[in-house]
This record gives structure tokens, C-alpha cells and sequence, in this order.
């Protein structure tokens, strides 16, 4: 490897000393170029294909059991950070402007659990599938009348049921 000269530069990948317009630009490099040559960085630069193919084995990866927990535990340690608590917090004041009578439906079912009035959702099955229900479903909306008109129902059927409304 020679010294390198004003007019050349040498490669990081394949430590060739080329010229100076073997090299693409790059303003945040301190020499105004890019480390690699173009040939190196055109040898190593995925396909498309490759990208397309490298998504559909991380999507099967994260239907298996492995790949469930893995994004789960990912989720949880973004969601001990300052980034992600903040992220929750921006994304729940969000959901409060955006939908205001959700949230106080919801507060006002768990004040009648809480007081006797209503019992808890999980002692019911669900009205839709028949599996044990998790939490109350508002059938007629979240206006004010209709906030205690709920019916017991599992979350992947709550979920369907709001999707359905919304295509609707």
C-alpha cells in the first residue's frame, strides 16, 4: 500500500488506493468523500429481491414461538427507556384528544366494577365466540347515555368488532 497521495484515497474495504473520483461524496466525511470506492459499495449493496426476501424471514421469524418473546422483550426494555416512556405517554394524550369520550366510558365501567354495580368482565364468557371474556365491549357507542351499556367480550372479538365498525 503506497502513501496516499492529494489526488487518490484509499478504500476501507478493499485498501486500494484509488483516485478521488472512484469515490462518491459524502459532506459529513471530513474529506468531503465517501471511505468506500463505488466499486466496493456497488459489491456490497443489497438487491432489492434480497431486502424483500430478508422482510419475509423476519415476518415468519416473528410468528414462531422464539420470535414472539424476542419482540416482546424488545418491546419492554424500549419500553423502560426515557425514548419509550415518553413515547407512551405522547401516544395515550393522543388517544385522550383524539377519542375523549373513550376514556371516560372506560373510567366510568371500572368505577361500576369497582362499586358493586357491574361485575367483573372476566366472570362472563363472551357474548360474540363464547370464550372467556376479558373486558366489556360498548355495543352503542361512547356517548355519555350508552356509557354502561356493555357487554362482556374477549379482546380478539372486541378488536374484530371495532374493525368491522370501522370499515363500515
Amino acid at each position: 500500500m503506497s502513501c496516499q497521495t492529494k489526488d487518490s484515497k484509499v478504500c476501507n474495504k478493499c485498501k486500494a488506493e484509488k483516485p478521488e473520483t472512484a469515490f462518491s461524496k459524502n459532506r459529513t466525511m471530513k474529506d468531503g468523500l465517501q471511505c468506500q470506492c463505488k466499486m466496493c459499495c456497488k459489491l456490497y449493496q443489497r438487491s432489492e429481491e434480497d431486502k424483500v426476501a430478508d422482510r419475509r424471514k423476519q415476518a415468519q421469524y416473528r410468528k414462531t414461538k422464539n420470535g414472539k418473546a424476542a419482540r416482546k422483550r424488545a418491546k419492554a426494555r424500549y419500553g423502560q427507556t426515557e425514548r419509550g416512556k415518553a413515547a407512551r405517554k405522547r401516544s395515550f394524550v393522543l388517544q385522550l384528544l383524539r377519542y375523549p369520550n373513550h376514556h371516560k366510558a372506560r373510567v366510568a365501567v371500572n368505577s361500576a366494577v369497582t362499586a358493586g354495580k357491574l361485575a367483573p368482565a372476566a366472570t362472563f364468557q363472551c357474548a360474540y365466540c363464547g370464550n372467556a371474556a376479558q373486558q366489556y365491549h360498548h355495543w352503542h357507542g361512547y356517548d355519555r347515555q350508552h356509557w354502561l351499556d356493555v357487554i362482556p367480550a374477549c379482546r380478539k372479538c372486541d378488536k374484530a368488532s371495532h374493525k368491522s365498525k370501522e370499515t363500515a
